[in-house]
C-alpha cells in the first residue's frame, strides 16, 4: 500500500471512528432544515426538480443521445438510492448504543455500495459516449461536487 492510500484509509477509519464512537444525541441533533440524519434517510421522497442533470446537460452541449444516456443513468441511480434507504430504514436503528452505530454505518456503506454497483453500468455507457472535451467538463464537474 503506498503512503497516499495509506493516508486515505487512516482518515476513512478515523472519521469512521468518531461517527461510531459519538454520544447518539450529538448525532441526532437537528440539522438538515431541522431534520436529523436518520430523519432524512428515512423520510418519504420528497419531489425534487432536477437541476443537476439539467446543468449537467446544458454544461457539457450533450446531444440527445447523450441525454438519454445520462436520464437512463439517473434513473437507474434514483431506484438504487430509493432501494437503499428502504433498506436503511426498514427496521429504526438503535443509534443510542455503539454496537447499533456500527450496525447502521455498515448498512449505510452496503446501501452506497449497492448504489455503485447498480449505477456503474449506465454511467460507463453515459461517460463512455463523451467526447474528451465533455470528459473534461465532466471530470470538472465531479471535482466541484466533491468539494
Amino acid at each position: 500500500m503506498n503512503i497516499a492510500k495509506f493516508g486515505l484509509a487512516a482518515a476513512a477509519f478515523a472519521t469512521s471512528a468518531f461517527v461510531l464512537a459519538a454520544p447518539a444525541a450529538a448525532r441526532d441533533m437537528p440539522r438538515h432544515g431541522g431534520e436529523t440524519l436518520l430523519e432524512r434517510i428515512c423520510a418519504a421522497p420528497k419531489e425534487v426538480k432536477d437541476d443537476f442533470s439539467d446543468k449537467l446537460a446544458k454544461r457539457l452541449a450533450l446531444n440527445d443521445s447523450q441525454a438519454a444516456a445520462l436520464k437512463d443513468l439517473k434513473a437507474v441511480h434514483d431506484k438504487a438510492r430509493a432501494d437503499g434507504n428502504a433498506a436503511i430504514c426498514a427496521s429504526k436503528p438503535d443509534l443510542s448504543t455503539f454496537g447499533g452505530r456500527l450496525a447502521f454505518h455498515e448498512k449505510s456503506l452496503e446501501a452506497h455500495l449497492a448504489t455503485v454497483k447498480a449505477t456503474r453500468a449506465k454511467l460507463e455507457a453515459f461517460w463512455n459516449s463523451l467526447d474528451d472535451k465533455q470528459k473534461k467538463g465532466f471530470a470538472r464537474t465531479g471535482r466541484k461536487l466533491g468539494d
